[in-house]
This record gives structure tokens, sequence and C-alpha cells, in this order.
């Protein structure tokens, strides 16, 4: 079940420490060798952590940590999101979500797997007929204290492409992330996509560990809801999919 992109968001109160040590965050990022490249603003420094794939983004009150490719070096993205805490030291976090989409191979030509799953979850009177469908729902989830939504769908390799980087695109106030950072040739010709949003109001999270530990555990929920929606919708087991 391919995670191909999933992000972190996590806000804190206000903090004059912003101004005071991000040439020093980018300091150790550079000593670290971690720092790719960097645009500074008024509010908001962003940061390449290796390769455009991996950033993260922080201001006075907040920080944004993304990876936008299924294998993602999360042991990089928290060294460097552990240089942010470190020199800033936001204390509790005020809240806390996690985003997430996955893309699974389907076997069958677009149309025919858009009718069989369509037909998996309607049931149409008459000459009526399936043509296509999307899913959206809300769910909670108790162990985490988390609500959030989702939004699942069959789609073709460019409707993939474009949704993976539109998505990511809408929440970058400063960057636009290029549909040139998921090839084509990566993602199957017909797939189940979904994209996942994660709440938790009350994270009770105190560090850098903390907020990884429960991205983690959000990252496996997630997973599971995937692949739920896979073996309702997507058909066979994607390890005899095609995906060509």
């Amino acid at each position: 079940m391919a995670i191909w992109t999933q992000r972190a968001r996590v806000t804190w109160r206000p903090l004059v420490a912003f101004l005071e040590e991000r040439s020093r965050i980018l300091r150790d990022l550079e000593e670290a060798e971690l720092l790719r490249r960097f645009t500074i603003r008024e509010q908001r420094i962003s940061i390449d952590i290796l390769d455009p794939h991996h950033f993260l983004a922080f201001g006075p009150n907040a920080i944004d940590i993304v990876a936008l490719k299924p294998e993602a070096d999360m042991a990089s993205l928290e060294a460097a999101a552990d240089c942010v805490w470190t020199a800033m030291k936001p204390g509790a976090a005020k809240r806390v979500t996690f985003s997430f989409q996955f893309v699974t191979p389907c076997q069958g030509g677009y149309d025919e797997v858009r009718k069989a799953s369509g037909d998996e979850m309607f049931s149409w009177p008459g000459k009526i007929r399936n043509v296509d469908f999307a899913i959206i729902g809300d769910f909670a989830e108790d162990d985490l204290g988390a609500e959030g939504n989702f939004q699942a769908g069959i789609v073709e390799r460019q409707e993939a492409v474009m949704r993976l980087s539109s998505n990511e695109s809408s929440k970058e106030p400063d960057r636009e992330i290029s549909p040139n950072l998921f090839p084509g040739g990566s993602l199957p010709s017909v797939g189940l996509y979904s994209t996942q949003a994660w709440r938790i109001a009350e994270p009770n999270a105190d560090t850098r560990s903390d907020i990884f530990n429960l991205w983690s555990r959000a990252r496996e929920r997630a997973e599971e809801i995937h692949a739920s929606l896979y073996e309702r919708l997507g058909g066979k087991d994607d390890e005899h999919s095609d995906d060509s």
C-alpha cells in the first residue's frame, strides 16, 4: 500500500525564538549535510532536505514536515526537524495534523475497474448503470483522539500524477509541487487513489519524538483505511495486478 505523499503539521504558541534562532538552524542543517536549498521569507523558512522530495518549513508558530515519495527517508526528516525543536524549544504542541496520499495498482482497464468498483458500492435501478464514482467520508480514531476525512476513487496514471501534485501544492503558500516529482512510469496505469487528512486537537505531545511517534501511529491507521478501501474497490491483490 504505497504512501506517495505524507505530511505533518504542528502548531504551537508564537515564539520570538524564530527570529533569534533561524540562522542557527540553517547552520546546523548545513553542518549535518541535510541542507540542499532554502528560501527565507519574513514569517516562514522553507528548506529542501537532501532532495526536493523531502522538505520542511517553519515559522514562529508552526512547522510542516513533508515526504513526497514512497521510499521516504524519515530518519533524515526527523534529524532535520530535531534541529528546529532543539533551537526553538516550542514546548507542547497545540494542534497536530497529518495527511497522506496513496496510489495502489488495480488489475484491468480504467473503464472496467471503475465499473466493477462502482458496482461493489452502488446498486442502480432499471437500465441505470454506474459510469464513475468517488467516495468521501469522515472518520474518528479513538486511540489517537483523532478525527479526519478521506476521498477515494479509481484513477488513470496521469490523473494520479495531477492529484498528487495539486493536492500538495494547495498546502504550500510559497512553492508549487511539480508533477515532475511523480514520474508517470513509477505509477500504475490504473489504480485506487485515496487521500486522508487527520486532525488531533489535543495531541499531548511535547517533543519532536512525540510528534514522530504520533505520525507513525497515524500512518499505520491510514494504511489500514486504504487497505480496507482497496479490498472493497481495488479488485485482486496488488501482487497480481497489472501496474505497467
